[in-house]
């Protein structure tokens, strides 16, 4: 690729930059960045738009997983499509997504509890009959967990002491194991009742957010180190009064969407 550099004489000088270098400056820009370089011209969206590259992106943002928050501004003109399900059901849960798989709580017949999974790919339901018990959803390594938190309260506030799991292992047989972690003395640390679980990430930490005040703060718990860390994240204010959801080892991919 070339580029014309003015001199301080009022000359052009034209210098080749190698494809390599211009790749790796690019590999650093953001997704809003890389959509806004292709409608530069014809030649940066030949470039930005090879197989090399966006796998190359993509590996690298794989290698370095983020959170991800956002949050409902408005209903704004939204539609709906129902979808039917052969067992009646009322849901009561917001619910969570793993890999293409939305679960959530509802009641069936005599109000009896169940998991809903739906599969948004093929649009099918299943039911997970008989959980053992009725915690939070969470992603656990890519797998449905109930996350059940033992609380101590104090005169002022609870502080979480031990985490007990039931992980789904296997969705067809309703397989579950059970997972405890006895949690490190925080009363400095996590001073809040509302504390809530998002669930696990790639690298083996619990990750909570809380809203005290007019701050945000987000805690990893590393369950091989034992440790707490505390995070504070900054320009959260605005989102103080709404529904703030954060999820968890979000990569960015700039391949192009194919629309048949």
């Amino acid at each position: 690729m070339k580029t014309s550099l003015r001199l301080e004489d009022g000359t052009k000088n034209s210098l080749q930059i190698p494809i390599d270098l211009i790749i790796e400056i690019f590999l650093r820009l953001s997704v809003n960045s890389i959509a806004r370089c292709r409608c530069v011209s014809k030649q940066w969206a030949s470039t930005l738009s090879r197989p090399y590259f966006t796998e190359l992106f993509l590996t690298r943002s794989l290698a370095r997983p983020k959170l991800l928050f956002a949050y409902r501004k408005g209903s704004g003109n939204m539609s709906w499509r129902t979808i039917q399900c052969c067992i009646p059901h009322r849901s009561f849960d917001g619910g969570i997504c793993i890999d293409g798989l939305i679960y959530y709580y509802a009641g069936v017949n005599n109000n009896d509890i169940v998991i809903v999974c739906f599969d948004v790919r093929s649009e099918e339901f299943r039911f997970i009959i008989g959980a053992l018990h009725h915690g939070s959803l969470i992603n656990y390594n890519g797998k449905l967990s109930l996350y059940l938190p033992s609380t101590v309260y104090s005169r002022f506030n609870g502080v979480i002491r031990s985490i007990k799991l039931w992980v789904l292992e296997d969705a067809k047989r309703q397989e579950w194991s059970e997972h405890t972690y006895i949690l490190p003395a925080m009363h400095d640390i996590m001073k809040t009742t509302d504390l809530r679980c998002v669930g696990m990430t790639q690298t083996k930490e619990f990750v909570f957010w809380s809203i005290k005040g007019m701050r945000f703060y987000v805690f990893y718990y590393n369950i091989e180190r034992n440790t707490i860390k505390k995070v504070e994240m900054q320009g959260m204010e605005a989102f103080k009064e709404s529904n703030v959801y954060t999820f968890l080892d979000h990569v960015e991919d700039v391949k192009l969407m194919q629309f048949f």
